[in-house]
């Protein structure tokens, strides 16, 4: 599936103005989908597992350019800036569920446990370019970020009910755990020339 937006603004500071446009089109692509069953052990206890994951792939195209003026000579364009980034992210999430259930008269006990993992990565490719009035390139810096992260969720948890004393008591207990892995990576490029990151 594909978009784009644009977004044209002016800004004035320190006796300048700049004159942006930008223009970004996205190009993503995706699946995700669901499955679960449950097993009914005996009239009273049941086992049930469920799973969803999805996975997606964007890449963004980013032209930008920005004329840059003196503010009492604003129809004189001094310099300008252009630059074209690519931007790709992918992304790739799976959760897995298990529940125990048990139920009677008297008594009841749940158990849910739960795993999560989430992979994003992405990158940033960024040259920016400098002209002057007459179209010459007056300077140039191109950098690139990348930008994975990983993500592990645990999840457990036990509740349990019974009749007493002409009542209802209950206890459960939680449990949690969540494991991180994250990174930014930054390249100063002396040319456009190396190849864009590819996951």
């Amino acid at each position: 599936r594909e978009s784009f937006n644009e977004v044209i603004y002016q800004s004035q500071l320190n006796g300048l103005v700049k004159n942006s446009k930008e223009r970004t089109i996205r190009d993503r692509t995706g699946y995700n989908g669901k499955f679960g069953v449950d097993y009914y052990l005996n009239e009273n206890s049941t086992i049930g597992v469920i799973y969803s994951g999805s996975v997606s792939k964007q890449n963004n195209t980013s032209n930008n350019r920005v004329d840059i003026s003196d503010i009492d000579f604003q129809n004189v364009i001094d310099s300008s800036l252009l630059s074209e980034n690519q931007i790709e992210k992918d992304f790739d999430e799976n959760t897995f569920n298990f529940n125990y259930t048990f139920n009677n008269k008297d008594i009841s006990l749940n158990f849910d446990a739960d795993y999560g993992t989430f992979n994003n990565k992405g990158a940033t490719f960024q040259p920016n370019v400098y002209y002057n009035a007459l179209g010459d390139t007056t300077s140039s810096n191109f950098t690139e970020y990348e930008s994975p992260a990983e993500i592990d969720i645990y999840t457990a948890k036990l509740d349990y009910e019974m009749d007493l004393f002409g009542g209802r008591i209950g206890a459960g207990t939680k449990f949690s755990k969540v494991l991180t892995k994250n990174t930014f990576l930054f390249y100063d490029l002396h040319s456009a020339e190396k190849p864009f990151v590819d996951f």
